[in-house]
């Protein structure tokens, strides 16, 4: 059997590399999923990184943070907004190009804002 590492868990556990997260404006649990109705799995956020997501600028979250999951360390990079007061939501990977491909795809010309809304929709959990 071969082992597997920190940065497979996200296919592993939700069947994507790049879940759909989800964080609720009263809790400290960042959601992530591959679609409605699919298997979860929580993250629990330190208030620093809680922050981070919150006070984005202009409600468009694009950052990177370390976390737990499943006991496994990594590095998880967040691109998202927020949808309403309540609720912030957005696309996860633990690639490290995938900050630097969706601030690419912003600079673009080319880049249409409905790519950003696509990708961050708000869908009903």
């Amino acid at each position: 059997m071969t082992a597997w590492c920190a940065e497979d868990l996200l296919y592993l556990r939700l069947g994507t590399e790049t879940p759909t997260w989800f964080l609720a404006a009263d809790d400290d649990m960042l959601l992530l999923a591959a679609g409605h109705s699919e298997q979860r799995v929580g993250v629990r956020l330190s208030s620093v990184q809680l922050e981070k997501i919150r006070m984005a600028r202009g409600g468009v979250v694009k950052t990177a943070m370390g976390v737990i999951i499943l006991g496994a360390h990594f590095r998880l990079y967040l691109v998202g907004r927020k949808v309403n007061d309540h609720v912030w939501q957005g696309k996860a990977s633990n690639d490290a190009n995938f900050l630097h491909m969706a601030r690419a795809a912003e600079e673009s010309i080319a880049y249409p804002r409905i790519a950003v809304d696509a990708v961050t929709a708000p869908w009903k959990w």
